[in-house]
């Protein structure tokens, strides 16, 4: 009965997304301070994050979203690389054309093998 309530509450509303749990996320460290301002912007943030949930204005919402999340996926990008990086590291060593320095990816374990460059083809060889 409780969830239905909630449900018909939150029909044509914007409800929470990325922005708002990031916001959500970023009011702890401020909560956590034991300092008058820190708690200012605490509740500041907070109030702004329930704004924005029970907000109707969907559409202003989402561009909202869609720019910090434009933001928030440079920001991750270089993150998100090195870890697939290290989770590859295993299986795939990572050699540099010696004539235009682009980075190629080949197998481990394969002996000594001939890489073909695949932006000047240039062909070298090396240990895997």
């Amino acid at each position: 009965m409780f969830g239905q309530k909630l449900q018909q509450f939150f029909y044509g509303r914007n409800g929470p997304d990325q922005f708002g749990f990031f916001m959500m996320l970023l009011i702890i460290p401020f909560a956590l301070i034991n300092n008058v301002i820190c708690n200012i912007i605490a509740w500041l943030l907070l109030l702004f994050t329930i704004f924005r949930i029970v907000s109707k204005n969907v559409s202003q919402r989402r561009k909202e979203n869609i720019a910090f999340l434009k933001i928030w996926n440079k920001i991750k990008k270089p993150f998100q690389t090195a870890k697939e990086r290290y989770n590859e590291r295993k299986f795939y060593k990572i050699f540099r054309c010696p004539k235009c320095r682009q980075k190629l990816r080949v197998p481990r374990y394969k002996g000594t093998v001939k890489v073909r460059c695949s932006k000047c083809g240039d062909v070298f060889v090396r240990k895997t």
